[in-house]
């Protein structure tokens, strides 16, 4: 029996599965996801209460779904076993069995009405099994919400339509060890990129490492906080604290901490340095935006579009060496705010991100645009030059014409689009210190512009004070800054919270002194659509 944590996963030697819960009284679901984690289709999410029968998944009658990996369909990439309506005063221990796996998954946190317990997917043509528990406070309503399923959800939906299945046999004592040694067969070939979507397939990576780290956290607190249980209980009777029996208890509590945070790193590693072989694999096949600087692509004439860019990279450097792509979608679907008190120390990084930008489109020239009232961004002017159509705005005077002037575009560019021409450009437009010397129309008018990016291909890149919130900023600003990504460029180290565990990774960005080699790309990049 595998005993799994919160992010933990391992792979499946069979392909019929039973999913259940201990001594469950509320129901049980499955949702079925594709590779971009989407429900689409009603006939995908499988309960007590919406009871319908897609390939490969069904409800047995005492309380459990049935899975049969073999049997879903081919764009099924993800199965969510899912708890509804759990008991929220005791541990919920979601069970996962078949003839050769029997995987146990306790969660003591906080239980919420929805709660995903395990996650089957598919990773390079083989099926895996994550341990999740991720609570969804407004039940079932916000969990279908989060993966893309509108279903007329009644009160009766997230309520036990069946009797409860009979007691389980008891589980593990909360004493016992909670992190068993994961199955560690020989990991599959690494596949290559192909025609699949690079964005995505980083993405993936990224959650991977995300799940397997928070997993040795997670291990490593447990170790520590059981340790120290049972340390207190050996001498807490001042009668036998000296006796040879409580130094026996204090050394077996010692050696119990030091077993699981070996088996628990010895499971994160391995998992880790696959990870690691694999984005060393990818490097030369990433489309350039995506590309670390010094990968082939970004010598090479031909270069292939990209649905995103790297923007720097994250780790956690004490579990371990594994370093994670941080990447963002493109066009971009909210502006990157790059925190830093001078906009002089954010150039590198900026230099990174527009080349990035322009770097990704590849069948027609995109337009920049710099909006630099105080100067901070000069350096960058000439390289980037071949690129911008209309002067730099350097007055306060100027700003809100040119807003207009590229609002105006984009209008244009996405009536073009409705009306079924190629897809724009679209372009990138920089503003320098934002907030700055600016009028107060130009937050209408950057307001306007971000909510037509999107269709017109427009990306927005900011450069601004982190503190911006403690200077009185305008509810415009504030609602501006709220909505951009903000990456920290001044400060080293600084941390970014994945989206799966929060975890704090620190974050590095991508960046390029401005020198030669940023004419060097920039130039390269015009002359491919010359």
């Amino acid at each position: 029996m595998d005993t799994l944590v919160a992010g933990q996963n391992c792979a499946l030697s069979q392909r019929t599965l039973r999913f259940e819960i201990d001594g469950q009284n509320g129901g049980v679901a499955a949702l079925l996801l594709d590779e971009r984690g989407r429900a689409t289709s009603p006939d995908h999410f499988v309960s007590t209460v919406h009871v319908v029968r897609p390939a490969g998944v069904t409800l047995a009658h005492n309380g459990a779904v049935d899975i049969r990996i073999a049997a879903l369909d081919d764009e099924i990439a993800r199965v969510l076993c899912i708890a509804t309506d759990p008991p929220t005063h005791a541990e919920l221990t979601c069970r996962l069995t078949g003839e050769a796996d029997n995987i146990v998954f306790p969660i003591a946190a906080q239980i919420h009405p929805a709660m995903v317990c395990f996650e089957l997917y598919r990773r390079d043509g083989r099926w895996k099994v994550r341990a999740v528990g991720q609570g969804y406070g407004a039940g079932l309503r916000e969990l279908l919400g989060a993966h893309h399923l509108d279903l007329p959800l009644t009160a009766e939906l997230s309520a036990p339509a069946v009797p409860a299945a009979p007691p389980a046999p008891a589980a593990p004592a909360a004493g016992a060890v909670s992190v068993a040694p994961a199955a560690s067969p020989m990991h599959a070939p690494i596949q290559p990129l192909g025609d699949s979507n690079p964005l995505e397939r980083l993405a993936m990576i990224h959650e991977d490492a995300a799940r397997i780290t928070a997993a040795l956290l997670t291990a490593r607190n447990f170790a520590e906080d059981r340790r120290d249980t049972e340390m207190s209980a050996a001498v807490a009777d001042p009668a036998t604290r000296n006796t040879m029996a409580s130094q026996d208890a204090l050394a077996t509590a010692q050696r119990r901490h030091d077993e699981l945070v070996a088996r628990a790193q010895g499971d994160y590693q391995r998992d880790a340095d696959h990870l690691i072989a694999e984005l060393a694999a990818l490097d030369s096949e990433l489309p350039t935006a995506l590309a670390p600087w010094d990968a082939p692509s970004w010598s090479q004439a031909v270069r292939a579009p990209s649905n995103g860019i790297r923007v720097g990279t994250v780790t956690v450097s004490d579990v371990g060496a594994l370093t994670v792509p941080f990447c963002v979608s493109a066009p971009l679907r909210r502006p990157i705010w790059l925190d830093s008190t001078e906009s002089s120390a954010a150039a590198p990084v900026a230099a990174s991100v527009v080349l990035r930008l322009l770097a990704a489109v590849t069948h027609a020239a995109p337009t920049l645009d710099i909006v630099d009232i105080s100067g901070g961004l000069q350096p960058l002017w000439q390289p980037l030059a071949a690129h911008m159509p209309r002067p730099v705005v350097t007055e306060p005077s100027e700003v809100v014409a040119r807003l207009q002037h590229l609002i105006d575009q984009a209008d244009i560019a996405t009536l073009r689009r409705q009306a079924g021409e190629a897809t724009p450009a679209g372009g990138v437009l920089v503003i320098a210190d934002f907030g700055y010397a600016m009028p107060e129309q130009a937050y209408s008018e950057v307001v306007r512009l971000i909510n037509m990016a999107e269709g017109a291909n427009i990306s927005l890149v900011f450069t601004g004070d982190p503190r911006w919130d403690t200077l009185a900023p305008t509810p415009t600003l504030r609602e501006i800054a709220d909505h951009c990504l903000h990456l920290p460029v001044d400060a080293f180290g600084a941390s970014l919270c994945d989206p799966w565990t929060h975890t704090a990774w620190q974050f590095t960005p991508c960046a390029l002194p401005i020198d030669q080699r940023v004419s060097q790309i920039s130039a390269a990049l015009a002359q491919t659509f010359r």
